[in-house]
C-alpha cells in the first residue's frame, strides 16, 4: 500500500453526520477526500443542492480535510464550460472538481479540451477528467496538451460509473496524478489496491475512488470509509 496517498470518498449527502468525518483527519498521511455529487437536472439523495453542497465544502475547508466536487448532468457541465459564476465558485472552494463528462455530447474534442485546460488555469481549478474507453481519443487529446500541468488529474474508470469491480489496471503515471474506481468497497478494496501496486513499477503516488461501494440502503456511509481505511492502513 506504499504508493497509495489519497482515498477518496463520494457521495456526502444530506443524512451525513459531517462531525463523525472528523476522526478521518488521524489516518494522515494517508489523505481522506470527501466528495460531494452535484447536479442541476438529476433529483435524489445522491445530488444535494447548490447550498448543500456550498456549505459541505466551506465546512469541511474549517477543518483542513480535502474536498472534491463531482459535475453531473449536461447542464452542470456546460455551466462549468460557460464560466458560470455560480459553478466556478463552488470549484474554487473544492479541493478538486471531477467534469463527469457525456463524450456523445461533444463533437469537437479539440475545442473541449482547450476550454477544459484554460478554465483549469484561469480559475487555478484541480480538475479531474475520466478515463475509459469511451473518451480514448479525448483523453488522448488532453494528454497531448497537457505540458505535465499538475492541475489535471485523472480517473481511470472503466465501469464508467456503473461500480463494476476493477479487473485489470494501468500503471499510474508519472505525469499525472492518477486515480483509480470501479466497484471499490471493504470486501476487495485489499485486492484492489494490491493489483495496482503490483502494476505499479515505478513507485508512482496514485489514489482510489468509490462512491456505490461505500452507500447503505443508498445513503452514504461512513461506517463503511472506516473500513476501507482499516483494511487497508
Amino acid at each position: 500500500m506504499k504508493n497509495l496517498s489519497l482515498i477518496s470518498f463520494v457521495g456526502v449527502d444530506k443524512h451525513t453526520n459531517l462531525m463523525e468525518i472528523l476522526p478521518f483527519i488521524q489516518y494522515t498521511p494517508l489523505i481522506c477526500e470527501f466528495g460531494v455529487l452535484y447536479s442541476e437536472s438529476k433529483r435524489s439523495i445522491r445530488y444535494p443542492d447548490y447550498e448543500f453542497c456550498r456549505n459541505f465544502i466551506d465546512w469541511i475547508a474549517d477543518y483542513h480535510i480535502r474536498s472534491s466536487l463531482h459535475l453531473c448532468g449536461s447542464e452542470a457541465i456546460n455551466n462549468f464550460l460557460e464560466e458560470d459564476p455560480s459553478i466556478i465558485k463552488l470549484c474554487n472552494f473544492a479541493g478538486r472538481t471531477q467534469l463527469n463528462i457525456n463524450i456523445k455530447n461533444f463533437t469537437d474534442y479539440d475545442e473541449l479540451s482547450d476550454k477544459i485546460l484554460d478554465i483549469a488555469i484561469k480559475y487555478n481549478i484541480t480538475v479531474i477528467l475520466q478515463k475509459n474507453a469511451t473518451k480514448q481519443k479525448f483523453n488522448e487529446l488532453v494528454l497531448k496538451k497537457l505540458n505535465n500541468a499538475k492541475n489535471i488529474h485523472f480517473l481511470n474508470d472503466s465501469s464508467g460509473g456503473f461500480g463494476r469491480e476493477i479487473s485489470k489496471v494501468d500503471e499510474p503515471s508519472a505525469n499525472y496524478f492518477t486515480g483509480y474506481a470501479g466497484g471499490i468497497n471493504p470486501e476487495n478494496v485489499s485486492k484492489i489496491v494490491s493489483l495496482i501496486e503490483g502494476n505499479n513499477p515505478n513507485n508512482n503516488p496514485y489514489y482510489i475512488d468509490m462512491e456505490s461501494g461505500i452507500r447503505e440502503n443508498n445513503i452514504f456511509s461512513l461506517k463503511k470509509c472506516k473500513e476501507i481505511l482499516d483494511k487497508i492502513k
